[in-house]
């Protein structure tokens, strides 16, 4: 059974590796700016703040970042920045039960809703996401060759 628990400062090197091999993974090749390095900078910079990791046999399967939503319509709502699953965890229950519990620490944050942006491409992540209620808003935006959709929900 996975364990879930908030990261802390000394689990940036092992999301980073985690955070470059899910996008590697997904992406089929070396993804710019998601380099093993920047992964782990990106949680050391954050002091892995506001994320939920999973953990089975010692090690962080998955996890999900989350914070305040940096939009103009959603102010009073937080965001699910990334929630990445190895591959081989993936469609057991683990992506579903690290995303609730970054949805209840938001709650525990006082937001009433939670928002995300998801790759148009990505039909996993998009049926993940309905699935557990989020809503497309319509609003689309491009990010490099990728358009994204943003999703919300109430919590």
């Amino acid at each position: 059974m996975v364990t879930l628990k908030l990261a802390k400062p000394n689990n940036a090197k092992e999301l980073g590796i985690l955070f470059n091999e899910c996008f590697t993974v997904y992406h089929g090749c070396d993804t710019e700016g998601y380099t093993v390095e920047e992964c782990t900078e990106y949680f050391r910079n954050r002091k892995c703040r506001d994320t939920v990791i999973g953990i089975y046999d010692g090690n962080i399967i998955g996890f999900c970042t989350f914070g305040k939503a940096e939009d103009e319509y959603f102010r009073d709502a937080g965001c699910v920045e990334y929630i990445m699953v190895k591959k081989e965890y993936q469609r057991l229950g683990d992506g579903r039960r690290i995303l609730h519990e970054a949805i209840r620490q938001l709650r525990r944050q006082e937001y009433s809703r939670v928002m995300c942006w998801l790759d148009s491409e990505n039909e996993d992540a998009v049926g993940f996401f309905k699935a557990l209620g989020f809503i497309f808003t319509g609003e689309e935006k491009k990010d490099g060759e990728l358009t994204l959709q943003k999703y919300f929900r109430t919590i």
